[in-house]
């Protein structure tokens, strides 16, 4: 008996890994431009308790629960009026997780408006996952 018992812990699933799950992250924010990816990468946010730091063209800031209104408003606008209809494609990605709870992810992207490179840093939240907490853009 403690024989399967030991075979059924050490077969467990665990889950996806941190890196797969940045992976995800990755994918779930690039490619085509519509409704879908605006929302996906909305819900990365988690403004309550991780304020995200905003340096990209024509937003800059720290913008916590106070502010996400006027974040997410933002955004849409900027995503409508310039990518929708688009597609946003990965020419380079770096992920470096650092602590266990913090992640870095470099990319390099080509947008509607040309290139852009972007520099996001995710933090891991208890019962959440991982949501961003930095984005750094530029062309």
């Amino acid at each position: 008996m403690l024989l399967f018992a030991s075979a059924a812990v050490g077969c467990r699933h665990k889950g996806p890994s941190d890196e797969d799950l940045l992976d995800r992250f990755v994918t779930e924010v690039t490619g085509p431009v519509n409704d879908l990816l605006v929302e996906r990468a909305i819900g990365y946010a988690h403004m309550q308790d991780l304020p995200i730091d905003v340096r990209v063209p024509h937003v800059g800031g720290v913008f916590d629960s106070a502010r996400s209104a006027e974040l997410i408003g933002a955004f849409r606008s900027a995503m409508g009026a310039q990518f929708y209809g688009t597609e946003i494609t990965v020419r380079s990605k770096k992920i470096e997780i650092t602590g266990g709870d913090h992640a870095e992810v470099t990319l390099a992207l080509m947008t509607a408006v040309g290139p852009m490179h972007a520099a996001i840093g995710l933090q891991k939240l208890k019962d959440v996952g991982w949501k961003v907490s930095k984005v750094y853009a530029e062309p």
